[in-house]
């Protein structure tokens, strides 16, 4: 019916440690690390991207998605299964590393092991957007600084005659 959710929405998931949940994004949502980070913070501690790189082509498109993605990863600290119906699969592990992945347009059953993380969230994951903010916002007042002090410096000092 194409109305968007309420919110975030994990999944959970019967294992021998008890019942963990499971974040699911679907396609074009992974991204964008704001959606994965919802998941995570509604308490997913294992995402999955379900995808279809069907209209990528042979093109390096699939392989800059899985980059994206293994950003996001790494910056909320949960394994990725990276499911691709043409483009390749993969497992992306919470440091950003990546398993085995599949070629494009490869029939294949691909299988792996993956972690529910256990370990606390990430610093990104609490704050979000607003470190970023706040590095640029540092990034501007240091250029500033810089701008200001090279106003009294002069490679060649005047010489007084």
């Amino acid at each position: 019916d194409l109305v968007p959710g309420e919110g975030p929405v994990v999944f959970p998931i019967a294992t021998d440690e008890g019942e963990r949940l499971l974040g699911s994004l679907i396609s074009f949502e992974g991204a964008f690390v704001r959606s994965m980070r919802s998941e995570v913070n509604a308490g997913a501690r294992l995402m999955v991207v379900a995808t279809n790189h069907g209209s990528y082509g042979r093109t390096p498109a699939s392989d800059q998605f899985i980059g994206i993605v293994r950003m996001s990863a790494a910056s909320l600290g949960v394994d990725v299964v990276h499911g691709a119906v043409t483009g390749r699969k993969t497992i992306i592990r919470a440091d950003g590393s990546v398993a085995h992945r599949t070629d494009q347009f490869e029939a294949t059953l691909y299988s792996g092991v993956v972690r529910f993380q256990d370990s606390p969230r990430t610093l990104y994951a609490i704050a979000g957007d607003w470190m970023q903010m706040l590095a640029m916002a540092a990034g501007i007042v240091a250029l500033i600084g810089f701008r200001e002090a090279r106003r009294g410096f002069r490679m060649r000092p005047e010489v007084r005659r």
